[in-house]
């Protein structure tokens, strides 16, 4: 990516001028989307996540990811039978909630990665993971929609917590973006 760029998205005044939304995830980040590709994740400890641990989930496209500051941890699963999780479908919209069949599975870890500054990873739309970080950064650029719905797997006993119950004040969530931004 240009340097020209890279120095747009960690300058705090342009993010305000040229973002389209900034909401928070229960899952613990804030979100600025700046255009129909391109978002920027921010991970901080002074956000409630409020699921104890992000569920296992894949995405509705694929996605290059770039670590801007901090480090971030990614867990990549496979999913085989069983009957200790549930595979469900996600619709990521809080206003369009998805009822459909759940299926029992259970999960294997395939692989674990840590990622610092300057780092980048790319997910297929298909791979299960999850993320943890307390504090990063995150520069991320996806494809086009390549299904109608993500898929979550959480344990079976657990019970479902939509990540957008929560709402933080917009400008709560700006005080977080320009302390992180330095």
């Amino acid at each position: 990516m240009p340097q020209i760029l890279m120095n747009n998205y960690l300058d705090f005044t342009w993010l305000k001028n040229n973002h389209q939304m900034i909401h928070y995830f229960g899952l613990g980040f804030i979100q600025i989307k700046i255009n129909d590709s391109q978002r920027m994740h921010f991970y901080s400890k002074e956000l409630p996540a409020i699921i104890p641990k992000e569920e296992i989930h894949n995405h509705r496209y694929n996605f290059n990811s770039k670590i801007i500051k901090g480090k971030f941890k990614q867990e990549i699963f496979d999913v085989i039978e069983g009957h200790d999780w549930i595979l469900e479908q996600e619709s990521c919209n809080e206003n369009k909630p998805i009822i459909s069949n759940s299926k029992k599975c259970n999960v294997v870890i395939s692989s674990s990665h840590t990622y610092c500054e300057g780092s980048e990873y790319y997910i297929n739309h298909q791979t299960f993971h999850r993320v943890e970080a307390d504090y990063a950064i995150t520069l991320l650029t996806r494809s086009g929609y390549e299904k109608d719905f993500a898929e979550v797997i959480r344990p079976i006993n657990f019970t479902k917590i939509c990540p957008f119950s929560q709402k933080i004040d917009e400008q709560n969530l700006w005080n977080v973006v320009k302390n992180m931004l330095g």
